[in-house]
């Protein structure tokens, strides 16, 4: 009975909070949960982690922080922003 709402409620309360915070800091924010599902699965569920997977956190966390890098100076450049 309670799985319904369970499931709901965190969706409910993110599209609330996401309508708040600017898209691209929200596209950021969404690389976190997975990290932490791998740093879980690695760490407390003994999960292998390959060569392979290394590469593929590292590249995926460069082009975040680039992303992240011209987006912030982007945002100081714009005209009428402080």
């Amino acid at each position: 009975m309670l799985a319904g709402p369970l499931t709901g409620a965190p969706l409910i309360l993110f599209s609330y909070a996401a309508r708040r915070v600017a898209l691209g800091s929200v596209g950021v924010l969404q690389y976190i949960n997975p990290t932490l599902q791998a740093l879980v699965a690695t760490l407390v569920f003994g999960e292998i982690f390959t060569p392979w997977h290394s590469a593929a956190f590292v590249l995926i966390w460069a082009a975040v922080i680039v992303f992240s890098v011209g987006a912030w100076r982007k945002s100081r450049h714009e005209p009428g922003k402080t």
